[in-house]
Order: C-alpha cells, then structure tokens, then sequence
C-alpha cells in the first residue's frame, strides 16, 4: 500500500486527490470481516481543462482541528464520514481499542465522554441535535465493546441516531474523508481520528468546495457502494435508562479549539482558501490509484518532491530510481517512525537500499 502525502512536479500547482483503501485480499486480522473478493469498480475522473476549485490546504499540527470542525459546523443536510478508527482522547479510556483480545472491554466513564476533549466529537452530535444534519461513519470493524459501566465514542454516537457501519469492501479502510452536504464541499487527508494525528504527527490535507468539475462525485459514488457492503454497527452493552437521558442529552455541547502547542517551535500554518485551483484527476484505491500515480510520476521532468509516510512498493521504488538515473532530482522525505515492526523493517529496505536518495 502506498499512502500519497504530497507529490510536487517540477513548479507546477496540481492537486491529484486520492481516497485510500489497503489490500483487496482477506486475512486474519481482527478487524478484517470482508466476505467476498473485490473487482475494481471505480474509474478516475479528469477535470476539462478550464475547470476549477476552491482549495484549503490544512496540516497537523496546526490547523486540522480548526478545519474539521468548521466543517462539520457547516452542514446543514448531510456529512458522509470515512474514518479507520475513532479514540477518545482520554489516554485512560484507549486501552485494547485495536485488536482487543476475546472479550475485553474498555471505555470511558459518562462523565469523561460528556466532557470529551476531542473537539470533533461534541462537534457532530451538535449538528444532529441543532441542525438535524444526517450523519453517516464508515469505520473499521475493530470489534472491542464498552465495559460495565462505562462507554465508548461509537456506543454515544450511535445512541444519538448518528448511523455507523463497519466496512467491509476490502481488507482495510484507510480513507479520511468527509463529504459535507453531498459534494457541497469535500476533505481528504491523512488525518486519523486521534490526538496523536491532530496534534503531533505531520499530517497534510485539503478542503475542495466550490468545483465546476464534477469528478468528485466520484468520491460520493464510492462512500455510497461501500455503505451498502457494509456491517451495520452493533451496540454490544445494555445500557441503564440513567446512563441513556445523560447519553442522548440534547443540550449543546461545548467544543473549544484546544491551543496546538505541544511541539514548541514547529512550523505552524493558517487555514487559507486558494481559489481558480485546478483539480486535475480524482480516483480511489485498490481500484486504480498504484497506475494512477505512477502515471503521474512520468510528468516529473526536473525535480520531484515526495513526502510519504513510508514506501514498500516495489515498482514505485524502480519508478523512482528510474527518474532518479534520468537526470530528476528526486528528494524523498519518510517518517524515521513505522509501525508495526514488520512494516518498519520492510520500508527501511525499500528506502535505505533501494532509493538512496535522501
């Protein structure tokens, strides 16, 4: 799987937007419940040449907070929302929430999820309870369940008629997306549900609204299909009448912009909308996004820029080299952290002996 972070050609502004999905293959991992073999399905959309968007790039640390909260604050009908996984940002309700062992359990206290610092999350039951906006999660199938008396972020949601389903089109759903208002306006990136995403890692991500081209709705077309293959969401504990009033309290809840200054001195960005932007092509993997890219890479004629959490492809690794003995410059920046194990072992060979570039 390769995760596209920011690719620069020569001094060209495009932007190629990429919604990702990992493997088309079942396996044995806990949240792995795909049932039935993938075909692809989806083809890219262009963008004619005179088209164009509005564009807000946001990054973490920095902006991504701000970003998906203005978001979510404006919608009025709808917000479409993949997400592989959603944590509470109490470290002391995040225990066994990725592959829990056989059952275990975790969760919050009620009063820890009612004051839950994760600004996104009393972001959206506001705009259920406010607004009646309509809300739909796409989310991995990771199977923990909140213990006795205690809660977790999808059980709350849920109770609040925010409808989930776990996904089950291929192995893994690695997409971050949310579509406010059906395509009124769209956000990619790499950002995780998780304070660790918003607040510490470098994570890159852009807004689209105002689009003359239509080819983001094929970003619509592919949320749509994998909502109908997926596992409706299951609350696994009974919660007491008590627990449900404070549960389902339509109150509004408050959600301030926490101060992002964990890393002293790291470079901050604003939220800045960039408009008569050219949206180039828009497609989806396992479909076609590994062509795709390493089509895009043959426009590379000077220079080419590539910021990538990790590479461990090995045609990517070739179509990099081979611009490299080509005369591109080719400046490659990966993260000096992998996880798990295995993945960090396998991308330091990719990178280290393959691609000395960097």
């Amino acid at each position: 799987m390769v995760s596209l972070r920011e690719i620069g050609v020569d001094a060209a502004i495009a932007f190629v937007l990429l919604m990702v999905f990992s493997g088309n293959a079942r396996g044995s991992y806990c949240w792995d419940h795909q049932q039935e073999t993938y075909n692809a399905t989806f083809e890219p959309k262009t963008c004619s040449s005179g088209s164009s968007c509005t564009v807000t790039p946001f990054f973490s640390p920095g902006t991504s907070l701000q970003a998906y909260v203005q978001l979510i604050d404006s919608a009025q009908e709808s917000i479409d929302i993949y997400t592989p996984s959603m944590k509470s940002w109490d470290e002391a309700c995040t225990k066994d929430t990725d592959c829990p062992k056989k059952g275990s359990c975790t969760g919050c206290s009620i009063d820890q999820m009612k004051n839950e610092t994760f600004t996104v999350f009393p972001a959206l039951l506001n705009a259920v309870h406010e607004r009646g906006v309509k809300i739909r999660i796409i989310i991995n199938n990771f199977t923990f369940s909140a213990c006795k008396d205690r809660v977790i972020p999808l059980d709350w949601l849920a109770l609040n008629k925010i409808q989930i389903r776990m996904y089950a089109t291929t192995t893994f759903q690695h997409s971050k997306f949310m579509s406010i208002d059906r395509g009124k306006k769209t956000a990619v990136s790499s950002v995780n549900w998780s304070h660790t995403s918003f607040m510490k890692n470098r994570e890159a991500g852009v807004i689209v609204e105002d689009c003359t081209c239509s080819a983001l709705s094929l970003y619509l077309s592919v949320f749509d299909y994998d909502w109908e293959t997926a596992i409706e969401y299951a609350i696994t504990r009974t919660y007491e009448e008590s627990e449900i009033r404070i549960i389902t309290d339509t109150a509004p809840m408050p959600y301030p912009i926490l101060p992002n200054n964990s890393i002293p001195g790291v470079f901050m960005t604003e939220l800045i909308p960039h408009t008569d932007v050219k949206v180039k092509k828009v497609y989806t993997s396992p479909d076609n996004a590994r062509s795709t890219l390493l089509e895009y890479l043959d426009n590379a004629k000077k220079s080419l820029n590539l910021a990538i959490y990790q590479v461990t492809d090995d045609e990517l690794c070739r179509k990099l080299l081979e611009l490299h003995k080509g005369g591109v410059n080719v400046t490659v920046l990966v993260s000096n952290i992998v996880i798990p194990p295995f993945n960090s072992r396998k991308a330091y060979v990719s990178v280290i002996i393959k691609l000395p570039l960097v």
